[in-house]
């Protein structure tokens, strides 16, 4: 019984170790997806007295453990200009300003990205556990 009950705990152990190689996995495949989506989305150049570049600072970060939870970022970093605008003026190219209309351009990304980043999920979870 006892060499039953350790066979059970090795197959829980490896079964345990698929799932979250595919949750990395998938969460790597879904990132790359999402930059992709966002970079396409993302307003490239744009003239406010400064040349704005905001598709050069689209990063994707690497999965970290946050709470027991598997997450990963993907957005915009740094300092989102070639000028000397502070960071959190790229956010005006998404939401707007008094004198520039809106863009939406986060929100029209992950709309987008979310039919493709489920089938994302699906495929690495079939793969890496069987189907």
């Amino acid at each position: 019984m006892v060499q039953g009950l350790e066979d059970v705990m090795s197959n829980i152990r490896a079964l345990r170790d698929k799932g979250q190689r595919a949750q990395k996995d998938a969460l790597n495949k879904m990132g790359d997806t999402f930059e992709n989506t966002l970079r396409e989305n993302v307003p490239v150049g744009m003239q406010h007295g400064y040349e704005i570049h905001l598709a050069e600072d689209v990063k994707k970060g690497t999965p970290r453990m946050r709470q027991g939870i598997l997450s990963l970022k993907v957005g915009l970093v740094g300092s989102a200009s070639t000028g000397e605008l502070p960071a959190w003026y790229a956010h005006f190219a998404d939401t707007g300003s008094m004198k520039k209309a809106p863009t939406f351009f986060s929100e029209k990304s992950r709309d987008q990205s979310i039919p493709e980043l489920k089938q994302d999920v699906i495929d690495q979870f079939k793969k890496e556990l069987g189907s």
